[in-house]
């Protein structure tokens, strides 16, 4: 083969795998966001949650987990539809989406369940935030029972979102009460 030939196939061999590199690289970027979003809210979801979380422990920072349950979603669903349903869980997600501070991220992690984790706020700038975020939520019209819990992260963290979903279920008796 003659050189100034083999010359152009290499190039076009090169430039044919940097395009296809970019292609693939794009790919990977595009399933990881869907990996990691809820495709009815947009919402980051519970592996997003799951890996955020892991990152957080050991780093010394003050971290806050709020948990979140929708009351009444499976009556929604029943009485309205799920169509209704899927409405109410895209409102909430709008409303937590535009009320987080950059301190915060929400993500959806279950059926009717939510979780915003916070870091680098105090216990008691988390409280003013969250005791905020629960009466935007009834002005609004969603009824959801909200807990949460503040500490520093100097270890696994499973224990603040025990607490946190604690406290949500006594804010769930409380309001059935």
């Amino acid at each position: 083969m003659r050189p100034e030939l083999l010359n152009t196939v290499l190039i076009l061999a090169l430039t044919a795998a940097v395009i296809l590199s970019g292609i693939l690289l794009r790919a990977v970027r595009r399933l990881r966001v869907l990996a990691d979003t809820d495709p009815l809210t947009g919402l980051a979801n519970r592996r997003a949650f799951q890996e955020r979380l892991s990152a957080l422990e050991y780093s010394g920072q003050t971290v806050t987990i709020a948990s979140l349950d929708l009351n009444d979603l499976k009556e929604v669903n029943d009485a309205r539809g799920h169509p209704a349903g899927d409405a109410l869980l895209r409102r909430t997600a709008d409303i937590l989406r535009a009320a987080c501070v950059p301190q915060y991220r929400v993500y959806r992690v279950g059926g009717d369940e939510f979780v915003l984790l916070g870091w680098q706020q105090t216990p008691e700038q988390a409280d003013r935030f969250l005791s905020r975020l629960r009466e935007r939520l009834y002005s609004e019209g969603v009824d959801a029972a909200l807990g949460w819990s503040t500490a520093p992260a100097a270890g696994p963290l499973s224990s603040l979102l025990t607490e946190s979903d604690r406290n949500m279920y006594l804010d769930k008796r409380r309001r059935k009460c």
